[in-house]
């Protein structure tokens, strides 16, 4: 047991503590510098212990969104959904990585439930339109927009998802509309 103690004092003493403010200070500098895998460390440093847990969990996920680890975004997201509450990015995070993988039924099933919970979350509709387009289901990705764009016809998110969509079915005219508009309303702010 003396043995076990003092290894575990040495242990200590080689590796202080991380403040999880401070980790994610120096990884958010690190993700400004686009040098995401070095964010990552960072951001891995804190542990659930830690109040800024959910704030790392939340960077964290966004460094792995950027490097296009998508296996870990989903890994992530569910962490991140799981520990830190009913919060929109983790749902949101969950459906872009499942977008990434392929994976378009369980995405459309997660913006699905999203849209319950948080229905004026323009981008839960804008992705769930994204999953529906790559999935070759253009009439399901046209209704999922016509829904967004009913309550929300300022949606830059919205037209930039039905100019793409309009392109890969052809629809030239309809798409330089929806592209004007998404033009005209982020300009506009």
């Amino acid at each position: 047991i003396l043995i076990s103690s003092s290894l575990r004092v040495i242990s200590q003493e080689l590796q202080p503590p991380v403040l999880g403010s401070d980790a994610i200070k120096f990884g958010n500098e690190l993700y400004s510098d686009e040098r995401y895998e070095r964010a990552i460390k960072e951001y891995q440093k804190v542990g659930k212990w830690d109040t800024t847990y959910c704030k790392a969990q939340l960077r964290l996920s966004w460094a792995y969104y950027k490097t296009e680890k998508y296996e870990d975004l989903l890994t992530s997201a569910h962490e991140l959904a799981r520990s830190c509450g009913n919060l929109p990015d983790g749902k949101e995070f969950l459906g872009i990585a499942l977008i990434n993988l392929e994976r378009y039924d369980e995405a459309i099933a997660v913006f699905d439930e999203a849209i319950t919970t948080w229905p004026f979350y323009t981008s839960f509709y804008t992705n769930k339109a994204t999953a529906y387009r790559l999935s070759d289901r253009p009439e399901l990705a046209f209704e999922t927009l016509k829904e967004l764009l009913n309550f929300n016809p300022f949606s830059t998110l919205g037209h930039g998802e039905l100019a793409t969509l309009c392109i890969d079915n052809g629809l030239l005219v309809e798409a330089s509309l929806a592209l004007n508009a998404c033009i005209l309303f982020e300009l506009n702010g």
